[in-house]
């Protein structure tokens, strides 16, 4: 629904976003400080993040990142990167970002506001130990091709918008 209300009225310039291992790289301490949690829990969550892993009787160390798979790892994924909406807000008037989990999409009419949005976002990701996925990242438009292609395809739907007339589009 958020993106519908985004793009129902005017066709939009979207940066459609992918974070590269986003769970195996999230720096842990700063995950930790963001959770502003007391020391006890502080300590248990460290623990558990340097548990390891089981996987077919294979035991793993995980060094790094969130442990993928466990019940608290999207719980710390939207910790890590709870804040980035109000972020771009603050530099990017009127840009919308609209995630889930380690997919992300950043709305405006403008392709230049995307842009920064794009460079500002690669600079507030490197704080939490994460980067885009060069692969699955690009800007789009709603209603017109961009290198061959109209809207973009976000958790299984395909959002874009058709022209109706010589001035409109649905």
């Amino acid at each position: 629904m958020a993106i519908y209300l985004q793009v129902c009225h005017q066709p939009k310039w979207v940066l459609d976003a992918d974070l590269a291992k986003c769970f195996d790289t999230i720096a842990r301490q700063p995950l930790l400080k963001k959770l502003n949690a007391s020391p006890f829990v502080t300590r248990q969550i460290r623990a558990w993040l340097r548990a390891g892993v089981m996987d077919n009787f294979q035991y793993s160390e995980t060094p790094q990142g969130v442990p993928q798979g466990g019940s608290l790892s999207p719980l710390l994924a939207n910790v890590a990167l709870h804040g980035m909406e109000t972020y771009i807000a603050r530099y990017c008037k009127g840009a919308r970002v609209i995630r889930y989990a380690d997919d992300l999409l950043v709305i405006h009419p403008e392709r230049q506001v995307i842009e920064h949005a794009q460079q500002l976002l690669g600079k507030w990701l490197e704080m939490m130990g994460l980067a885009f996925k060069p692969s699955k990242t690009r800007i789009c438009h709603t209603l017109n091709p961009v290198d061959g292609q109209v809207g973009v395809d976000f958790l299984g739907f395909s959002i874009r918008q058709y022209r109706v007339s010589k001035y409109k589009s649905g």
